[in-house]
Protein backbone atom coordinates (compact mmCIF):
# COMPACT_ATOMS: atom_id res chain seq x y z
CA UNK A 1 0.00 0.00 0.00
CA UNK A 2 1.67 3.28 -1.08
CA UNK A 3 2.19 6.12 1.69
CA UNK A 4 -0.63 8.15 0.43
CA UNK A 5 -3.00 5.41 0.06
CA UNK A 6 -2.08 4.61 3.70
CA UNK A 7 -2.83 8.19 4.79
CA UNK A 8 -6.40 8.32 3.02
CA UNK A 9 -7.20 4.55 4.67
CA UNK A 10 -6.02 6.08 8.15
CA UNK A 11 -8.36 8.95 8.03
CA UNK A 12 -11.13 7.10 6.82
CA UNK A 13 -11.24 4.37 9.25
CA UNK A 14 -10.72 7.01 11.75
CA UNK A 15 -13.51 8.82 11.05
CA UNK A 16 -15.88 5.59 10.55
CA UNK A 17 -14.61 4.59 13.58
CA UNK A 18 -15.98 7.86 15.65
CA UNK A 19 -19.36 6.32 14.91
CA UNK A 20 -21.30 3.53 17.54
CA UNK A 21 -23.54 2.70 14.23
CA UNK A 22 -21.06 1.37 12.55
CA UNK A 23 -18.76 -1.56 13.07
CA UNK A 24 -15.12 -1.18 11.27
CA UNK A 25 -12.99 -4.12 10.53
CA UNK A 26 -10.40 -2.85 8.31
CA UNK A 27 -8.25 -4.63 6.01
CA UNK A 28 -4.75 -2.87 5.45
CA UNK A 29 -4.03 -4.30 2.15
CA UNK A 30 -3.76 -3.72 -1.57
CA UNK A 31 -6.46 -4.88 -3.39
CA UNK A 32 -7.95 -4.92 -6.58
CA UNK A 33 -11.36 -4.45 -8.00
CA UNK A 34 -11.76 -7.76 -8.56
CA UNK A 35 -10.70 -8.98 -5.20
CA UNK A 36 -12.87 -6.29 -3.61
CA UNK A 37 -16.22 -7.74 -5.27
CA UNK A 38 -15.17 -11.37 -4.68
CA UNK A 39 -14.43 -10.25 -0.52
CA UNK A 40 -17.94 -8.73 -0.70
CA UNK A 41 -19.91 -11.41 -2.67
CA UNK A 42 -18.08 -13.84 0.32
CA UNK A 43 -19.61 -11.82 2.95
CA UNK A 44 -22.52 -12.42 4.78
CA UNK A 45 -23.84 -9.37 6.08
CA UNK A 46 -20.79 -6.96 5.88
CA UNK A 47 -20.23 -4.19 3.17
CA UNK A 48 -16.57 -3.37 1.43
CA UNK A 49 -15.08 -0.96 0.74
CA UNK A 50 -12.59 -0.53 -1.81
CA UNK A 51 -10.32 2.59 -1.32
CA UNK A 52 -7.83 4.25 -3.44
CA UNK A 53 -5.79 7.24 -4.12
CA UNK A 54 -5.52 8.56 -7.85
CA UNK A 55 -4.11 11.13 -9.51
CA UNK A 56 -6.45 13.59 -11.41
CA UNK A 57 -4.81 15.55 -13.81
CA UNK A 58 -6.52 17.84 -17.05
CA UNK A 59 -3.55 16.06 -19.46
CA UNK A 60 -3.76 12.39 -18.59
CA UNK A 61 -1.18 11.58 -21.53
CA UNK A 62 1.13 14.06 -19.89
CA UNK A 63 0.64 12.41 -16.57
CA UNK A 64 1.03 9.18 -17.92
CA UNK A 65 4.46 9.54 -20.05
CA UNK A 66 5.88 10.47 -16.47
CA UNK A 67 5.76 14.20 -15.71
CA UNK A 68 6.25 15.29 -11.85
CA UNK A 69 2.49 15.30 -10.60
CA UNK A 70 1.73 17.47 -7.69
CA UNK A 71 0.59 15.88 -5.07
CA UNK A 72 -2.12 18.41 -4.46
CA UNK A 73 -3.64 16.71 -7.14
CA UNK A 74 -4.23 13.31 -5.48
CA UNK A 75 -7.53 12.27 -4.94
CA UNK A 76 -9.66 9.17 -2.93
CA UNK A 77 -11.64 7.39 -4.23
CA UNK A 78 -14.37 4.79 -3.11
CA UNK A 79 -16.58 2.04 -4.12
CA UNK A 80 -18.83 0.50 -1.48
CA UNK A 81 -20.21 -3.31 -2.47
CA UNK A 82 -22.94 -4.62 -0.65
CA UNK A 83 -22.28 -8.26 0.93
CA UNK A 84 -23.47 -11.50 -1.13
CA UNK A 85 -24.06 -9.85 -4.43
CA UNK A 86 -21.65 -6.89 -4.78
CA UNK A 87 -23.67 -4.55 -5.71
CA UNK A 88 -22.42 -0.89 -5.92
CA UNK A 89 -23.86 0.69 -2.59
CA UNK A 90 -21.99 3.86 -3.34
CA UNK A 91 -18.91 5.20 -4.80
CA UNK A 92 -17.30 8.90 -5.41
CA UNK A 93 -13.92 10.54 -6.16
CA UNK A 94 -13.03 13.00 -3.23
CA UNK A 95 -10.88 15.88 -3.84
CA UNK A 96 -8.19 17.38 -1.03
CA UNK A 97 -9.73 20.99 0.11
CA UNK A 98 -7.52 23.62 -1.66
CA UNK A 99 -7.54 21.38 -5.26
CA UNK A 100 -6.71 23.51 -7.84
CA UNK A 101 -6.51 20.70 -11.34
CA UNK A 102 -4.57 24.04 -13.50
CA UNK A 103 -1.72 23.05 -10.67
CA UNK A 104 -1.06 18.80 -11.32
CA UNK A 105 1.46 18.79 -14.24
CA UNK A 106 4.43 20.66 -15.39
CA UNK A 107 3.77 22.86 -17.95
CA UNK A 108 5.65 22.22 -21.31
CA UNK A 109 9.32 23.16 -20.85
CA UNK A 110 9.22 23.41 -17.06
CA UNK A 111 10.61 20.43 -15.53
CA UNK A 112 8.43 20.98 -12.24
CA UNK A 113 4.85 21.57 -11.45
CA UNK A 114 3.92 24.57 -9.43
CA UNK A 115 3.90 24.37 -5.48
CA UNK A 116 0.94 22.65 -4.13
CA UNK A 117 -2.29 25.07 -3.82
CA UNK A 118 -3.06 24.76 -0.59
CA UNK A 119 -1.04 25.59 2.95
CA UNK A 120 -1.44 22.16 5.11
CA UNK A 121 0.90 19.60 4.00
CA UNK A 122 -0.39 17.35 1.56
CA UNK A 123 -0.33 14.06 3.85
CA UNK A 124 -2.57 15.79 6.04
CA UNK A 125 -5.10 16.68 2.94
CA UNK A 126 -5.12 13.25 2.35
CA UNK A 127 -6.25 12.09 5.06
CA UNK A 128 -8.57 14.60 5.41
CA UNK A 129 -10.25 13.50 2.30
CA UNK A 130 -10.33 9.87 3.17
CA UNK A 131 -12.41 11.17 6.35
CA UNK A 132 -14.61 13.17 3.90
CA UNK A 133 -14.83 10.09 2.36
CA UNK A 134 -16.53 8.29 5.45
CA UNK A 135 -18.66 11.10 5.63
CA UNK A 136 -20.00 10.33 2.05
CA UNK A 137 -20.61 6.81 3.27
CA UNK A 138 -22.34 7.36 6.17
CA UNK A 139 -24.65 9.91 4.17
CA UNK A 140 -25.06 6.77 1.65
CA UNK A 141 -26.60 4.71 4.53
CA UNK A 142 -28.50 7.68 5.80
CA UNK A 143 -26.66 7.38 9.03
CA UNK A 144 -26.12 10.74 10.98
CA UNK A 145 -22.13 12.24 10.87
CA UNK A 146 -20.15 11.73 14.03
CA UNK A 147 -19.93 14.92 15.85
CA UNK A 148 -17.35 17.24 14.70
CA UNK A 149 -15.83 18.11 17.93
CA UNK A 150 -12.74 15.88 18.39
CA UNK A 151 -13.33 14.63 15.10
CA UNK A 152 -11.15 12.65 12.88
CA UNK A 153 -9.88 15.90 11.05
CA UNK A 154 -8.72 17.35 14.88
CA UNK A 155 -6.78 14.11 15.47
CA UNK A 156 -4.86 14.08 11.93
CA UNK A 157 -2.99 16.62 13.08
Amino acid sequence: MSAETLFAFNGFVKRLSDSSAVEVVPVQTDMTRKQAIDRAKSEESAYVVWLRVEVDTVDTEIAAAGAPINPGCLLVSYTVYSPQTAKVKAQGRVYQRGYAPNLCVAPRGNPLPPREPAHLPYEYRIKVAGSDAADRVFQAFDLSLPSTINSSTDDLR
